[in-house]
């Protein structure tokens, strides 16, 4: 069945949020682990 789209649905505006800069600093995951399990040890 064919659905008639209309011109708005057609021609969707994307927002590219890849050129903003980071709000937080990522901290080092893999660190914290490898820490938490050296103490658990």
């Amino acid at each position: 069945m064919f659905m008639s789209y209309s011109l708005t649905e057609r021609k969707r505006i994307r927002k590219n949020f890849s050129n903003r800069p980071a709000v937080l600093r990522v901290p080092p995951l893999l660190k914290m682990q490898v820490d938490s399990y050296a103490q658990f040890l």
